[in-house]
């Protein structure tokens, strides 16, 4: 197996690794630079999601592993025997459509009223971005129940359309609890019909143009919004996961207040969940002293979960209404600094009580 930092473009250390694995000359693998352009290819490296960590592909006979910042290539025991790089190499399509194999394609749904242009978008979006599969509806009516029928990540609709337009169109939609990202694609460019659409709830504003170069921006942009859109909805799946477990979870942010809790954080502590978001962490211990021993012998003690587990032990709060409860409680950091805050098992605790406020066990 053999490793490489990314100093330089990563399809440089992928040549290099590669090279080194099979025990060839680079110069044996230069074809990649006659078939593929190298700017291409970079991007093509990079991990497509946010939450992938690496990108994984097979090539002349080796597994590569592409991360953040190291290469990582791995030689299959028939690797290096008869190697032809200009056959086994890919063009610059094919490279595009392996990568975007391991990428969520993108339904959109365009609806206008003229269909030759209609049909035009189609054709020119799927060329350039294998990733985007386009669906066409001549009319608002037509796209309203495409869009009750099927799942749909981005909405592509003209604005000047007979019976209903674009902007009714959207509100059309909101009404019906449909919030996929919205694009109002028109030939009436305006300033103020930009800023209704903004004002109307519109994800995006694109002026139609018949430049190739337009096309691809919208692609992109496309991709952009319908990313952002899964991004929330991941955040939001897991928030609505976590309001029905048994343990109470709380987050905490740089400044120490509550960004979030969910429903068993608040009823062990006897508030509502919204009082307790913005509030310090400090409501729930009213002594100073209290308080020191958090933040002098329990917080510089917490690790980060990314790499080191947790902080796991016991500790002793004041509910909203004055009495006490003892819970387990776990505490980590975040990558970004967030503080995660487990709470379990609580128990009643005498309001007199004196002992210690928080154990690590």
């Amino acid at each position: 197996m053999i490793r490489k930092q990314i100093e330089g473009s990563p399809s440089e250390a992928v040549v290099t690794a590669v090279a080194e694995a099979l025990d060839v000359d680079e110069c044996s693998l230069s074809p990649l630079y006659e078939t593929v352009d190298p700017d291409a290819l970079n991007a093509l490296l990079r991990p497509q999601r946010p939450d992938d960590s690496c990108v994984t592909f097979s090539w002349v006979g080796c597994t590569v592993k592409v991360g953040t910042d190291e290469v990582v290539v791995r030689r299959d025991e028939t690797a290096g025997e008869g190697i032809e790089p200009t056959s086994d190499l890919m063009s610059q399509r094919e490279l595009q459509e392996r990568f975007t194999d391991d990428v969520d394609s993108i339904d959109v749904l365009h609806v206008d009223d003229d269909p030759q242009f209609a049909d035009l978008v189609k054709d020119i979006l799927e060329q350039i971005a294998p990733d985007v599969e386009v669906v066409t509806c001549d009319s608002v009516e037509a796209g309203l129940l495409h869009l009750e029928a099927e799942d749909v990540d981005c909405v592509l609709s003209d604005y000047d359309m007979p019976e209903m337009d674009g902007l009714e169109f959207l509100k059309q939609m909101r009404a019906r609890g449909l919030e996929s990202p919205f694009v109002l694609f028109t030939g009436k460019g305006s300033e103020e019909i930009a800023s209704e659409a903004i004002t109307a709830g519109a994800s995006d504003y694109f002026q139609k143009s018949g430049s190739i170069d337009q096309f691809e921006i919208l692609a992109n942009r496309i991709r952009n919004l319908v990313q952002k859109s899964r991004s929330e909805q991941r955040v939001q799946d897991v928030y609505e996961a976590i309001d029905v477990v048994d343990e109470g979870i709380g987050l905490i942010d740089a400044d120490g207040r509550f960004v979030y809790v969910n429903q068993r954080y608040a009823e062990i502590l006897g508030y509502d969940r919204e009082e307790m978001t913005g509030r310090r962490w400090t409501i729930l211990y009213e002594d100073e002293e209290e308080r020191t021993v958090l933040e002098q012998e329990v917080f510089p003690n917490v690790p980060n979960m990314c790499s080191d587990g947790v902080w796991t032990g016991q500790t002793v709060k004041w509910r909203k209404d004055g009495s006490r409860v003892r819970t387990d409680h776990r505490l980590a950091y975040t990558r970004d600094g967030m503080m995660v805050c487990l709470l379990s098992n609580p128990t009643d605790v005498s309001h007199d009580y004196d002992g210690p406020v928080a154990e690590q066990v």
